[in-house]
């Protein structure tokens, strides 16, 4: 794995059988301290491979309030899943549709694997992702220039930009008063 990966074994760090909020909240606690050392921008592999039971419940106590931990400026990291497969995957496609985060499936150890979604995006999400896709990093104003029969301002834009951000499906840099944003992963299936 790269420099730029760090890994955690959920199963190694939190049991196999993930039940019920109290304990997804208990959770969460030490998954945070995880987040907290890694380096910001950093993606985090949470492992599952090892995982047979993971709850609704328990993901809303763990991983809701983990990604909204991801986003803040001074942890900024990408939480990506591994080995959310059958029933698991079930679970946090239905707390994703609940809460409208979507979740990363990806295991970066496995050079061959794509990044694939955990959770639908709206219409102009999807749009906006592919026109950063495009322009491989960009700015509302940039966006809002290179599509201009799209009847979208640069504010507009910019929300876009900042709320698929705050999903942890863009990156962000700063360069003076820009802000620009390039994706998290190359390809999301």
């Amino acid at each position: 794995m790269s420099e730029n990966h760090a890994m955690v074994d959920v199963a190694d760090v939190a049991g196999s059988r993930l039940i019920g909020r109290t304990l997804g909240t208990q959770h969460f606690a030490t998954f945070a301290g995880e987040l907290e050392s890694a380096e910001p921008g950093q993606i985090v592999e949470f492992d599952f491979d090892h995982v047979e039971v993971v709850t609704a419940s328990w993901i809303v106590g763990a991983f809701v309030p983990l990604m909204r931990l991801s986003a803040e400026s001074r942890i900024d990291s990408y939480p990506v899943l591994c080995g959310v497969d059958g029933d698991l995957r079930d679970d946090f496609e239905f707390v994703s549709e609940q809460t409208g985060q979507p979740y990363v499936d990806w295991c970066p150890r496995n050079r061959r694997s794509k990044a694939k979604l955990i959770g639908r995006l709206e219409s102009q999400e999807r749009e906006t992702l592919k026109a950063v896709a495009v322009s491989e990093e960009a700015t509302g104003a940039d966006l809002k220039r290179s599509m201009p029969d799209v009847s979208v301002s640069a504010s507009g834009w910019n929300n876009r930009l900042r709320d698929l951000h705050q999903k942890r499906l863009l990156r962000r840099r700063t360069e003076g008063r820009r802000q620009l944003y390039s994706l998290t992963f190359p390809e999301i299936v």
